[in-house]
């Protein structure tokens, strides 16, 4: 799946060291029941909020501090675009470092890149950035101008006819 066990396990260790924090898992589909399950069992169903889908991501976006996402090998996501949402949105993002995500998420620049399956390392990057509101602030600011320069509409429709042309020229 995407891996929003390993951010629940993460979410249950700050609630120790955070009160006021919340979770919000913007997500659908025939793991939804065992996710609030789980979360039930780790205690921390009152800080976390199921939405899950939704058309108004911008709403969303605007709402959260801190964007993880933490796919695992097999999820099926090789360029996941809510990660670019979360970086037009000038928020710094956490990910798992499978498919494409270390390329759409410079680390300790635009967020953190760990390795998959690590509740631990997904909890000490976001409680870094908890804890410093400056970096959180400047790694959702970098994130947007990556965006800028790498993730455009034209930077990608570009990319992708350089790599049609080598693909056409090799043969």
């Amino acid at each position: 799946f995407k891996g929003h066990k390993y951010l629940l396990n993460a979410f249950a260790g700050l609630m120790g060291k955070f009160n006021n924090i919340k979770l919000l898992l913007v997500c659908d589909g025939e793991l939804m029941d065992e996710l609030k399950s789980y979360s039930g069992i780790l205690n921390i169903s009152d800080n976390g909020i199921f939405a899950g889908f939704r058309d108004d991501l911008r709403d969303i976006y605007s709402a959260i501090d801190i964007y993880v996402h933490p796919s695992v090998t097999g999820g099926g996501e090789l360029f996941p675009f809510t990660v670019l949402y979360a970086m037009a949105a000038g928020i710094p993002v956490i990910s798992s470092n499978i498919g494409d995500l270390p390329n759409m998420v410079e680390d300790s620049k635009t967020g953190f890149v760990v390795n998959e399956k690590s509740a631990y390392k997904l909890s000490e990057k976001i409680e870094m950035l908890i804890k410093d509101a400056g970096l959180c602030h400047s790694m959702g600011k970098a994130g947007c101008e990556k965006l800028k320069n790498e993730f455009t509409i034209d930077k990608m429709t570009d990319k992708t006819e350089m790599l049609y042309f080598s693909l056409l020229n090799s043969k």
